[in-house]
């Protein structure tokens, strides 16, 4: 008795689940406050620490050098590139490794993930694409961060061209014209120079 290709298939595919494993309720609060904790506690740092320290530094940041690279270039490289590229890194170390996980095992959810909700378990070609999809996720940010790179490099060297001589001042449209000294000047470096 010889059973056809698609029999067997059929009768595989019924013994497969068709749905993921969902979380139980207590699970699910468990999830949520690993999460909801944490992500608290990083937004009041954020708001406490990590933002006035950032504005405090930009308002300075032409007169600081940190490790002999200036503070303006830190600056604009910083929220340029190291932006993106820190996005890119933790989407790559989420999604990416998802991703790797679906094509290896041909199905969205992967094997052993659980969901939040009902979720049909798909394979095939749209599981493959899936994969794809989360394995390529940061891809879109290492561009952003590639662009931000010659945004950067442009600004500064711009930034360094006028500062070279400050009698000059660049127009919108790339022409130059001399320039009137305003009547209060820049923000002096002295108080915030060491000596």
């Amino acid at each position: 008795m010889c059973r056809s290709r698609q029999t067997l298939a059929a009768e595989s595919m019924k013994s497969e689940p068709t749905h993921a494993e969902e979380y139980t309720r207590k699970e699910r609060i468990r999830i949520g406050a690993s999460i909801a904790l944490p992500g608290v506690g990083l937004l009041v740092a954020s708001q406490l620490w990590l933002f006035p320290a950032i504005k405090e530094f930009a308002s300075t940041a032409h007169c600081r050098t940190v490790w002999g690279i200036s503070g303006t270039s830190i600056l604009f490289y910083g929220s340029f590139v190291g932006l993106p590229l820190f996005v890119a890194v933790i989407t790559s170390v989420t999604l990416g490794w998802r991703g790797v996980k679906v094509l290896r095992h041909h199905q969205v959810p992967p094997p052993g993930e659980k969901v939040f909700r009902p979720t049909p378990i798909r394979r095939g070609k749209a599981a493959q694409l899936i994969g794809l999809l989360h394995l390529f996720a940061a891809t879109p940010f290492l561009c952003i961060g590639f662009w931000g790179y010659l945004q950067a490099r442009d600004i500064l060297n711009e930034f360094s061209n006028t500062a070279a001589n400050p009698s000059v001042e660049r127009t919108h449209n790339g022409g130059a014209r001399l320039r009137v000294p305003p009547l209060s000047a820049a923000p002096s470096c002295a108080a915030h120079v060491k000596r």
